[in-house]
Formats: structure tokens, sequence, C-alpha cells
């Protein structure tokens, strides 16, 4: 979050990235690197990342709200997004 907060971006993606490398269904660091990579425009990296946290195996509830909330914001930036991205996932969440 610092680096994000600094304006550094580069970082801020790695950072998050690692922390959902160690911890594939952190609800925190996938609205973060969601939201990192919508204020840069990086809607093939918005993609990716919604359709591997989708394949996620969870129980939480709090994880599915922040996939269903993260696809929901992802549209709402990037309307163009609703032909690429997969429909049925935000439902199911």
């Amino acid at each position: 979050m610092t680096y994000r907060a600094n304006n550094d971006p580069i970082n801020a993606i790695s950072a998050f990235k690692h922390a959902l490398k160690l911890e594939p269904t952190h609800a925190g660091a996938l609205r973060a690197l969601t939201e990192t990579y919508l204020a840069g425009n990086d809607t093939n990296a918005v993609i990716a990342l919604l359709n591997q946290a989708f394949r996620q195996e969870s129980t939480e509830v709090n994880y599915w709200i922040v996939v269903g909330d993260t696809h929901y914001r992802a549209l709402r930036q990037f309307p163009s997004l609703a032909t690429r991205l997969d429909k049925t996932h935000a439902r199911q969440c």
C-alpha cells in the first residue's frame, strides 16, 4: 500500500503480486492490485487477474465479495471490458 500511496505503481504491482503468490485468495491484495491496474489503464492485466482470481478455491465469503466487486469496478471504469470478461464469473460471486 505504501508504494501505491507514494505513486510508485511498478513497485506496488510487484508487492501485490508477491502477496497473491504467497496467499492467492488475499482479498486486500486482489483489490489493491486490481485498482492499481485500473489506475494505469492496464485492461489486459485486469482481465488476467480477475480470471485468475475466479479460478482460486476459497470458502471465504469476503474473498468472493471482493472478486465480484472488482469485476463491477472494472466494468464501471471500462465498459468495453464487458465483451472481454466472463459475465458468469461476476454472477457467481
